[in-house]
């Protein structure tokens, strides 16, 4: 009986490396607003990832230290004459090199190899750095992976498993109730920002980079999530996506959509971000979306993707065929091969 085990063809080629502190890393560039410090990166420059914050339900961002350029040299370092300052970016807008640069971050010494260019990882990323796990602490699963159970408790939770009948349908009440509640929050800011209302509060909030301040002092989103929800909140309306579809899709896909959304692909974009992990939404909006410049009247060219099951060995067999093709044309990636075999074979055997 021939064993009928599926693998899907890979048509990609290597999978990104994700940032972990202690790495160096390379910033690309802001793709939203710009975050406070954020002044301090050069886009290009090597960096140290000092740390990843991560919160539940949200993408996580990374700390970057930049040279603080109003560090006096004359006193010793304290926290209000720091040498370093964290600037929060997300993982789009970084990425991990194999080494860094003497030039950047902070290195001591002097510089070697002025100008040279940091080389990106491809094969051989830095490794990640484990945390040490805390003293006396139990292990967080059992031999089987399973977490350990507590021995004591949030008083209030287990009041909710006692009093739920079912506790699935009411977390997903409450997954509801946050997306609502983010919707809300876009749309509030979006008419706290146009009409300057936070200026009231405080003297400095109607300064320059005042709302930012406003934000990262009075809510727990920060300034870079607010602006977030204030774009979704703005291009849905403006698109006539309702707001329900948010609660949906969540905001971090909302956020990767609105960045290309216009009124012929809204609800496109939508239907592709229900339809996809963050990281599939991610790669379908760099690979199907492709535009020119800003201001450059350019058509927006879309490709689909194919996914194929094969058997083990038939698999083997197809990803034999497209590495030969790529280096016997010289292509650069299976997609172009697959569609050199594709053309060539119907040319030969299809009549027009």
């Amino acid at each position: 009986m021939v064993a009928q085990a599926q693998h899907e063809v890979p048509m990609t080629e290597t999978a990104p490396v994700t940032p972990a502190a202690g790495m160096k890393v390379q910033f690309l560039g802001f793709t939203e607003e710009t975050p406070e410090h954020g002044h301090l990166l050069t886009p290009g420059e090597v960096y140290d990832l000092i740390e990843v914050v991560e919160k539940a339900g949200e993408e996580p961002s990374y700390l970057l230290s930049a040279a603080n350029p109003q560090f006096d040299n004359s006193k010793r370092a304290s926290v209000n004459n720091p040498k370093w300052l964290k600037v929060d970016v997300f993982a789009d807008e970084i990425a991990v090199v194999a080494e860094a640069p003497a030039t950047t971050g902070k290195s001591k010494g002097k510089s070697k190899g002025k100008g040279k260019s940091p080389a990106v990882a491809a094969t051989a990323p830095a490794p990640k750095l484990a945390k040490p796990p805390r003293a006396g602490a139990p292990p967080a699963t059992d031999e089987e992976g399973q977490m350990a159970r507590l021995e004591h408790e949030d008083p209030e939770i287990l009041a909710i498993m006692e009093q739920q009948e079912n506790i699935l349908a009411y977390v997903e009440e409450l997954d509801q109730d946050i997306a609502n509640k983010e919707w809300l929050i876009g749309g509030i800011l979006y008419h706290a920002k146009l009409d300057r209302t936070y200026h009231q509060l405080d003297p400095r909030y109607a300064e320059k980079g005042g709302f930012e301040v406003y934000c990262n002092e009075r809510l727990s989103c920060g300034y870079r999530k607010a602006m977030n929800l204030i774009e979704i909140y703005y291009q849905f309306n403006l698109n006539s996506i309702p707001g329900a579809e948010l609660a949906k899709i969540g905001w971090t896909k909302a956020r990767e959509i609105v960045r290309v959304m216009e009124e012929a692909n809204a609800g496109e974009l939508v239907t592709l971000a229900e339809n996809s992990s963050v990281a599939e939404l991610k790669e379908s909006i760099r690979a199907d979306y492709v535009g020119g410049k800003a201001g450059e009247a350019t058509e927006r060219v879309r490709r689909l993707t194919f996914k194929f099951k094969l058997f083990a060995d038939q698999a083997e067999l197809v990803d034999n065929v497209l590495q030969q093709t790529m280096e016997t044309l010289g292509l650069k990636d299976k997609n172009q091969a697959f569609e050199h075999i594709i053309v060539e074979w119907a040319s030969e055997h299809l009549s027009s």
